[in-house]
């Protein structure tokens, strides 16, 4: 399955998505390197959702792999949809000014149409994670990334079935997003109790190629996930960054 990239409104010329030319120039050497915010959901107040064996392997990857790259990590752990959305309207009101970018990582079970779960019930991507950061204008022009390890759906490939699977207007116009999920809409995303694949490969990655664009980085991720999975997991990836970003250029 190729890689899913969507740039949107790019016939739309006339459309600056709120970013100046000279933000978009901005010299890489006075910017300190990205922001990351780690939301992990391991337990819930519910019986439709199980705990998350192996979801701390991944904080600790995360957390070594970007404190590698000299970012900034908080954690927040099994937030409630209130907290989820309280620590973003935070993130819609920081300075970040002297940040090349913001990232967010999901760590949780997942339905279709990118619901999330949170401790005490789900949240939505776009309208609660996505649209409140774009608000945000110390980040115009720099890119937003989100990654997000969590099924989009239940739907499973045969040959991975049963081990350990997840089952679970223009004002706010995304520009400079790019939204990596583990995952295909309708599919589940495989989790052992070590961790994930989809996390340990991108790990591995930005580790390995720190000074590599994403986009490039993310496109090798799909491909060392499907390969580790037998083809039973393909990440998905969607952008409107308008230029390249590589995490070892501000280290």
């Amino acid at each position: 399955m190729p890689l899913h990239i969507f740039t949107p409104f790019s016939s739309l010329p006339n459309i600056e998505c709120k970013v100046r030319r000279a933000e978009m120039n901005t010299n890489k050497k006075t910017l300190r390197p990205a922001e990351v915010v780690i939301f992990n959901h391991e337990h819930f107040n519910n019986n439709n959702n199980e705990f998350r064996s192996g979801s701390a392997k991944d904080v600790e990857l995360l957390q070594t792999t970007f404190k590698k790259l000299k970012c900034g990590v908080t954690i927040i752990q099994d937030a409630t949809v209130k907290q989820v959305r309280s620590t973003v309207k935070l993130l819609e009101q920081k300075n970040l000014e002297d940040h090349s970018a913001l990232v967010v990582v999901i760590l949780s079970h997942g339905q279709r149409h990118e619901t999330i779960a949170a401790y005490d019930g789900t949240y939505d991507l776009n309208s609660d994670i996505i649209h409140p950061i774009s608000r945000n204008n110390t980040l115009n022009g720099k890119p937003k990334i989100l990654f997000i390890q969590a099924c989009k759906g239940v739907r499973e490939v045969t040959i991975l079935k049963g081990m350990f699977a997840q089952v679970s207007s223009f004002p706010d116009l995304p520009c400079n997003v790019l939204k990596c999920f583990s995952s295909y809409e309708g599919f589940v995303s495989y989790r052992w109790k070590d961790g994930t694949p989809f996390v340990r490969q991108l790990c591995e990655t930005l580790e390995e190629s720190p000074h590599v664009d994403i986009v490039t980085n993310m496109d090798r991720v799909r491909l060392l996930v499907m390969q580790s999975t037998n083809n039973a997991q393909v990440p998905s990836v969607t952008h409107s960054l308008r230029t390249k970003y590589a995490f070892g250029d501000y280290i």
